[in-house]
């Protein structure tokens, strides 16, 4: 069951468990964590930290020199985690079976095998994902993935004082710019953007909590933008604003897989509730996960 979990908390939990034997190996040991990784996040905690003592202990036990060092973002509505080591590797004929009960690389001459089967069932049942990453030099490293899901309580609080980045993406200057003053006004963090590409640009810099995005941008549509973020895996909650009616605006919003719409013309006071009602939303199904 998932509750509020204090993610540096956690990580220095994992650094004192591991601190000793990477000791004992003579290996540098670190964790890091992003500045932008909320404090505080709606997660599994018993099951995340299994998949972490698999994670840091298996790259402790098959790494003889050199470091393990674990790192803590954020990134498209994802909590990241990615555990590297300079360890042995696995050999390129094993890694399309290292998910796979009794599967492990001839490398890791000890264990069951059984290890990164649980980690993967693991992180399935938090609809997280995992991936082993391909390096250009020796060692391992993976990566895992779970929603980044702020606690519901705090969402109204962490909105209005500015913790909850929101990006507005419309090709209409006026618009943009009175949203931005209203909101900003109401203590939000706000972003905008005019176009496909820097909506993907904003993206990259840093993923925004949620897009509020104009069915028309330029040449091309929200709907497509929408589609085209989901298709990549990007689970950004959305909001799609349009001049068309609600009910027509909203069956178009969820078939591009936006999380709801709004009918043009916006007041800054229904696009704030909607967007606070989206992220407790958002909320809501991490934590009944």
């Amino acid at each position: 069951a998932t509750a509020p979990v204090d993610v540096a908390n956690l990580m220095a939990q994992m650094s004192e468990m591991f601190a000793l034997f990477a000791a004992e190996k003579a290996l540098r040991f670190d964790i890091a964590i992003a500045a932008d990784v909320p404090g505080v996040l709606m997660l599994d905690e018993i099951k995340l930290r299994r998949v972490l003592i698999n994670l840091i202990g298996n790259a402790i036990k098959f790494t003889e020199r050199g470091a393990v060092h674990v790192s803590v973002g954020a990134d498209a509505g994802m909590l990241v985690v990615l555990v590297e080591d300079s360890g042995p590797g696995i050999k390129d004929a094993d890694r399309e079976r290292i998910f796979e009960p009794y599967e492990r690389s001839d490398t890791q001459a000890d264990g069951s095998g059984l290890g990164l089967a649980i980690v993967a069932r693991l992180m399935k049942q938090m609809h997280g994902q995992i991936a082993w990453l391909q390096r250009q030099s020796r060692g391992s490293a993976f990566e895992i993935r779970l929603p980044l899901v702020p606690v519901v309580d705090d969402i109204r609080q962490a909105l209005r004082s500015g913790d909850v980045d929101v990006l507005v993406c419309d090709d209409d200057r006026d618009i943009t710019d009175l949203l931005s003053m209203q909101l900003r006004r109401a203590g939000v963090s706000v972003r905008v953007c005019d176009s496909q590409q820097t909506v993907l640009a904003r993206i990259a810099e840093k993923a925004p909590d949620i897009i509020v995005l104009d069915a028309r941008l330029g040449d091309m549509a929200g709907t497509d933008i929408a589609q085209q973020l989901r298709k990549h895996g990007n689970m950004l909650p959305l909001l799609l604003f349009s001049s068309v009616s609600a009910e027509n605006g909203r069956q178009m919003a969820l078939a591009s897989g936006c999380n709801d719409f709004l009918a043009k013309p916006v007041s800054a006071n229904v696009l704030l509730e909607r967007i606070e009602h989206i992220l407790q939303v958002a909320a809501r199904r991490g934590s009944n996960a």
